[in-house]
């Protein structure tokens, strides 16, 4: 009698193994990966079966991206402004925007501070609306001793972000019956993949956000300075906001690329601890906002701050990723942090007051 051994190995996909892996780091039941964070909500909006005459409330200090995804799902964004002392939606504002057409709202942590989302949870469940929480900055962090994502309705992650990778994004839920709907317009939606010149470059660009929002270095913070001129030159600061057919799903490659990093972002997050950022510091001529944190909530991992004087130093070791695409005036706070808000690189230390 003879036996056969069977050398191979059964592994599942990438995107399931990433999947599994999410569920047991952030406490949801239910992962779905895409290439693109914009495809992962364009599914969702698509899966709620929302119509032209649907609003989603969105913050107007945040990233083009997220507005113009949602128009191109066909729903209305409807910006509110950001509160007075800090760089998220403001909650007030929110219930004076509220319509009987307004179906969620689309909360950002951002630059990593949390937003007030347990009062805006409480104002969607008095209205009867949806929270999306995105944690594009703020991955794996707590608030109020619980991880963000967890208190709304859907989270949405980004691993183009505190990772270094060329794609990557997922949505978050413990609602089995709209997953299951995402999963099947995943696969209706998604198209093969054309190595063409633009998607090359489009990855290359991202690898280099993915490398500045990562490190916060000189090096790729004057890459990303170059990678915004030739926005602004040659896309008129248009490029990479549209859905891409081709990233409904996320690659294997791309996926393997985010498994290996998400143990140390994991741990980096919930050790609460942070290597360069003290929020209490003053720091000549920028503004450091007073977070009023709880001890158990985990310090942003952005260097970040608001412009107090005309420097050409300071702006040139800064970027401003995110823009006001309103007209101005509209939202008086969203103006402000547009005009002065700024990401700075590690460099700045040295010019930090003693």
């Amino acid at each position: 009698m003879s036996f056969k051994i069977d050398n191979t190995v059964d592994e599942k996909p990438a995107a399931i193994r990433l999947q599994e892996k999410l569920a047991a780091l952030l406490p949801l039941r239910h992962f779905i990966v895409t290439g693109f964070s914009r495809n992962g909500l364009f599914l969702l909006i698509k899966a709620l079966r929302l119509s032209s005459s649907d609003e989603i409330i969105i913050p107007a200090f945040t990233c083009s991206i997220i507005r113009h995804t949602i128009e191109e799902s066909g729903v209305k964004p409807v910006p509110v402004d950001a509160e007075d002392n800090g760089l998220n939606i403001d909650p007030e504002k929110i219930k004076k925007s509220i319509t009987s057409r307004t179906k969620m709202i689309y909360v950002v942590h951002t630059y990593g501070t949390a937003a007030q989302i347990d009062a805006i949870c409480s104002i969607a469940k008095k209205y009867n609306l949806l929270v999306i929480e995105d944690l594009a900055h703020a991955p794996f962090a707590l608030y109020k001793g619980k991880p963000l994502g967890t208190y709304g309705d859907f989270a949405v992650l980004s691993f183009t972000k505190k990772n270094i990778n060329f794609e990557g994004g997922a949505i978050g839920t413990n609602n089995t019956s709209i997953y299951a709907k995402m999963v099947m317009l995943q696969r209706e939606y998604d198209r093969k993949r054309s190595y063409s010149l633009d998607f090359i470059i489009d990855n290359t660009v991202r690898l280099v956000g993915s490398w500045w929002e990562s490190k916060f270095s000189l090096v790729s913070l004057f890459w990303m300075k170059f990678n915004d001129f030739l926005n602004v030159v040659l896309y008129k600061g248009a490029y990479g906001i549209k859905i891409d057919k081709m990233r409904f799903t996320a690659s294997e490659g791309s996926c393997r690329t985010t498994l290996r990093q998400l143990d140390m972002l994991f741990k980096k997050y919930r050790e609460n601890k942070t290597d360069y950022i003290k929020y209490k510091d003053n720091i000549n001529g920028i503004c450091m906002y007073d977070l009023h944190q709880e001890e158990s909530d985990t310090r942003p991992f952005y260097f970040t701050g608001a412009l107090m004087k005309q420097s050409w130093l300071l702006r040139l070791l800064s970027f401003r990723t995110w823009r006001n695409c309103n007209e101005p005036g509209l939202y008086p706070r969203a103006d402000y942090l547009h005009n002065n808000y700024r990401i700075f690189a590690k460099f700045i230390l040295h010019f930090r007051e003693k």
